[in-house]
């Protein structure tokens, strides 16, 4: 995941006016450290403009994983694949 990516799909999606952003996972098949810091300062970002955030589906059990040890599956809404959003950004 590249966090310079997340950082900019947030400016994106938050000009746009929307309300809710979903942050899709679908393609990321590893994440570190950096990546799981640009899921929070886009989760800070959005709350501080009151926008809705959530994250999509990971692509792979691995990523899951480590949202679950992590503690950010507790605290973000996972959305089922498939589903639409006012905006998405991809990693």
């Amino acid at each position: 995941m590249a966090a310079a990516a997340v950082e900019r799909a947030m400016r994106r999606a938050t000009a746009m006016s929307v309300e809710t952003v979903v942050l899709d996972l679908s393609g990321v098949l590893f994440i570190d450290s950096g990546g799981l810091g640009a899921i929070v300062a886009a989760y800070r970002e959005a709350a501080a403009r009151r926008v809705g955030f959530r994250l999509g589906e990971p692509a792979t059990p691995a990523v899951a994983r480590v949202l679950r040890a992590t503690g950010l599956d507790d605290g973000l809404t996972l959305e089922p694949p498939g589903q639409p959003a006012d905006a998405a950004g991809g990693a």
